[in-house]
């Protein structure tokens, strides 16, 4: 919700957090309830870290909006200024069963493409850029690779 804060905590307080109640009661410096920061997509952000903090997934919530916005926002505005890039694909779906696409990104550039695409899903990774070169087009860096393998050996 946009909040009047200091510098530190964004515009509008867009990187203030809030205990258990996800800031919606009370708090400093609310401006509009019912209204996110201008730089935010929506009120509400079902992306999480992983358990092991390399990557986000989905938290399971119900009819989760904006998705890919969320994640366009929270790779550029929050991860990348921090030095950290991120690669993955998600099969997504909306309400709909027939309702299905991908979510991808491909060295913090986010977009979505027909579920017809030949790809495989895997979660969005998350490292630092200097462990994962920047080059457009090119599949997930070494250190990706390597952690995907060993998180799909222990399943």
């Amino acid at each position: 919700m946009k909040r009047n804060l200091g510098p530190e905590y964004g515009v509008e307080g867009e990187y203030f957090v809030d205990g258990d109640d996800y800031g919606i009661n009370e708090g400093p410096g609310i401006i509009e309830h019912n209204s996110p920061p201008s730089t935010q997509p929506s009120l509400w952000c079902q992306w999480i870290p992983t358990e092991d903090r390399m990557g986000l997934e989905w938290d399971d919530g119900e009819k989760f909006y904006k998705a890919e916005e969320w994640m366009n926002y929270i790779l550029n505005r929050i991860l990348a200024p921090k030095g950290y890039i991120g690669n993955g694909i998600i099969e997504a779906q909306g309400e709909d069963i027939n309702d299905r696409w991908w979510l991808v990104v491909k060295n913090n550039v986010v977009s979505n493409e027909s579920l017809g695409a030949k790809l495989e899903a895997y979660d969005i990774f998350i490292c630092p850029k200097d462990d994962l070169p920047l080059f457009v087009g090119r599949e997930l860096g070494p250190l990706a690779n390597k952690h995907l393998k060993e998180r799909f050996s222990r399943d």
